[in-house]
């Protein structure tokens, strides 16, 4: 059990969640890289599978038949899908090294800085329910998976905020 020596000679034991609460955002971290990845890879072809919702509710059409349509913005949506992934991708190094170093640790500055996260995931869902939708397609699942991550993220942050800011 880790303890954590207090002024005068006193120990006492860290909590269960203080010292795990680094590895449910390594596993939220690691999805968003898997996500990240994936989107480099297969580019915009999710939307014709996995996001099949979000194609339609926007465009109408599926995404065969926007490539079918108009092949030189289908090519201008996989190039943004790519480069999303890539910053997805990026995001998640940057977040990971910050959570195995600082956030681990108990620095503060680290805990600051992985609000960074759930602040990208409620912003990401907040575009994508803003957009001008067509009626009867459902909810995309960006805006269901930003928001369920967007909740742990911010649960664990909040939970372990004793750990940084004790006196």
């Amino acid at each position: 059990m880790t303890t954590i020596t207090r002024d005068l000679g006193t120990t006492r034991a860290e909590p269960f969640f203080d010292r795990h609460a680094w590895k449910i955002l390594l596993g939220v971290i690691l999805l968003v890289g898997y996500f990240g990845v994936g989107d480099m890879i297969g580019g915009a072809s999710n939307l014709q599978y996995g996001e099949t919702v979000y194609m339609h509710s926007i465009t109408g059409m599926s995404w065969n038949d926007l490539q079918a349509a108009s092949p030189n913005v289908a090519r201008l949506i996989d190039t943004k899908f790519r480069t999303e992934g890539a910053s997805l991708t990026t995001l998640a190094l940057l977040s990971l090294a910050v959570c195995l170093t600082g956030f681990r640790k108990g620095e503060r500055w680290a805990w600051f800085a992985l609000w960074a996260l759930p602040l990208w995931m409620v912003l990401t869902a907040a575009f994508i329910m803003i957009v001008k939708k067509q009626p009867g397609y459902g909810t995309p699942v960006p805006v269901i998976s930003g928001s369920a991550l967007f909740v742990i993220c911010a649960a664990v942050l909040l939970l372990s905020f004793r750990k940084y800011f004790r006196a």
